[in-house]
């Protein structure tokens, strides 16, 4: 299940978007190594110990 869509997106801060589905956070988790927060289920998706941020393309490992 990816993030909530919501009607007024852009009255709501970026630091709440989810970089992968570009909706409403649900479940964040923030990646170490750049900050990022994706959804929970965006980050799942990508079935890999170390996954990349898609807002910096930084390898990074998934937070437990």
């Amino acid at each position: 299940m990816v993030g909530f869509n919501t009607g007024n997106r852009d009255n709501i801060s970026s630091n709440h978007i989810c970089i992968i589905c570009s909706l409403l956070l649900r479940d964040p988790v923030q990646l170490s190594e750049c900050g990022h927060r994706q959804c929970q289920s965006c980050v799942d998706t990508q079935h890999q110990p170390i996954i990349r941020c898609a807002g910096r393309r930084t390898p990074t490992s998934i937070p437990e």
